[in-house]
């Protein structure tokens, strides 16, 4: 994780130092995510998860290198997580991040409706993390913030659309997040007065957003 966090920062220093910046943009952004995990348990055994679908919500600050280049940073609340069902039991990981991607997006065309694609890295942060069961007509609910790392280190990519108008920016895109870490470590959970122990095991998240949103400029520098 940190190697992750060193090429991300060497990326930032690299085109910022560099390039000569001809505006910068604020906006926002919100849209689906459709998250899942993969992982093994202790045994090497493949862990069957399927997808659950939570929102993303943020800001963006949009630093302009060039015509066709942009460097992108989009913080932001996200859910991520997975279900389960084992035994006649299903259960739901819901994790709450806040996600900060930092994205390289190149522009094609001189219109004002331009294509994009875009790649980068990104690091979320645990904001919270609860494990929902249900069988029949019984249902519980676990914190399990416990269990999981404080961070998410991942990589993404994507493209979009950019429609651009007199005094704004519109845009709609879809990106793949592909999760690097390992975010599950385990530990003992309280229920009704009862403990037990979860083991480890290698849980990674990923995840396809549909997002959509506004981009401002602030001026020329």
């Amino acid at each position: 994780m940190m190697r992750l966090s060193t090429v991300l920062i060497v990326f930032l220093v690299f085109f910022l130092s560099n390039a000569v910046v001809g505006q910068v943009n604020v906006g926002f952004l919100g849209g689906v995510n459709i998250a899942n995990l993969s992982g093994e348990d202790e045994d090497g055994t493949e862990l069957d998860f399927n997808s659950r679908t939570g929102i993303g919500i943020g800001g963006m600050l949009d630093v302009v290198l060039n015509e066709n280049l942009s460097l992108v940073f989009q913080p932001m609340y996200l859910q991520k997580g997975a279900k389960q069902t084992e035994d006649g039991m299903d259960f739901t990981w819901k994790s709450t991040y806040i996600e900060v991607p930092v994205l390289l997006r190149v522009t094609f065309g001189s219109g004002s409706t331009r294509p994009y694609l875009m790649g980068g890295a990104n690091v979320g942060f645990l904001m919270s993390s609860d494990l929902e069961l249900e069988m029949g007509v019984i249902s519980a609910g676990i914190d399990a913030k416990d269990l999981m790392e404080s961070a998410d280190f991942g990589v993404a990519i994507g493209g979009g659309v950019l429609f651009q108008l007199e005094n704004l920016n519109l845009f709609v895109d879809g990106r793949y997040n592909l999760g690097l870490s390992d975010v599950f470590k385990g530990g003992r959970i309280s229920f009704e007065g009862e403990t037990g122990n979860i083991p480890d095991a290698e849980v990674k998240t990923n995840g396809i957003q549909i997002m959509g949103g506004i981009i401002i400029p602030l001026g020329s520098q």
